[in-house]
């Protein structure tokens, strides 16, 4: 993994933190929460995180439970982010690690 890659991931942490606030609902929070804590946990090795995600995919297909799945629902969409930069060329990369950086 490159620098560019970790700088990504820690830019698109920054712009998930920032979004949490009192004001929002604990559901949006909490998403947040989810996706930063899977980046923080996550490691950063393409193999492994194909597995950790198909493990989740498996895990989801199974669930009942309405919140258990809205979980690995917020820990897939942070996992396949994370894939993407991973798999990334350099330039994709230097885009996301700008994007704490933006105003949306």
């Amino acid at each position: 993994m490159t620098a560019t890659a970790e700088e990504a991931i820690q830019g698109f942490k920054a712009r998930l933190k920032q979004k949490i606030h009192p004001s929002n609902s604990s559901l949006f929070n909490n998403g947040l929460k989810t996706k930063i804590r899977i980046l923080e946990q996550t490691p950063r090795d393409l193999p492994r995180v194909q597995r950790i995600i198909d493990q989740k995919k498996a895990m989801l297909k199974q669930s009942t439970n309405p919140i258990q799945g809205d979980i690995l629902d917020q820990e897939l969409f942070a996992l396949e982010w994370l894939r993407m930069i991973l798999k990334g060329s350099d330039r994709e990369r230097e885009i996301w690690a700008n994007v704490s950086k933006l105003r949306i």
